[in-house]
């Protein structure tokens, strides 16, 4: 084989496999709206603050700041109905707190499937 075909076969091999695994990584996000605000939350709090607690939450947990990782670890979404999601969404915020799998955020005794919630309320609004 010619050293030119070599090289031409080698760089199409890697730009075919370069292609979907970027895609995959840096695909845009959707999702339902009923994960970004936590609900119990915003009957007492204006968005301001759901904000303010998200982004104090990302500055506490390094590992959860990006959407793609607040996503995986709040409840999936896949063509399930807003009824069945907001009921995911209930019953992980109470197994939290029974599990004491709890936060404290400027004062504010949070689960961890809320505050996460907050977080990506925070990514999606400007404050």
């Amino acid at each position: 084989m010619k050293r030119r075909n070599f090289l031409v076969f080698s760089a199409l091999g890697i730009t075919s496999v370069a292609i979907p695994i970027w895609y995959y990584k840096y695909r845009p996000l959707s999702y339902d709206g009923l994960i970004l605000e936590p609900e119990y939350l915003s009957y007492i709090m204006d968005g301001q603050s759901i904000y303010d607690l998200g982004s104090l939450y990302r500055e506490q947990t390094p590992g959860e700041r990006s959407e793609r990782e607040l996503l995986s670890l709040l409840p999936a979404q896949d063509e399930t109905s807003n009824d069945a999601l907001l009921a995911e969404i209930r019953r992980d915020i109470t197994v939290d707190y029974e599990n004491d799998d709890v936060i404290c955020i400027d004062g504010w005794i949070l689960s961890k499937t809320e505050a996460r919630q907050c977080a990506l309320f925070s990514l999606n609004h400007k404050s």
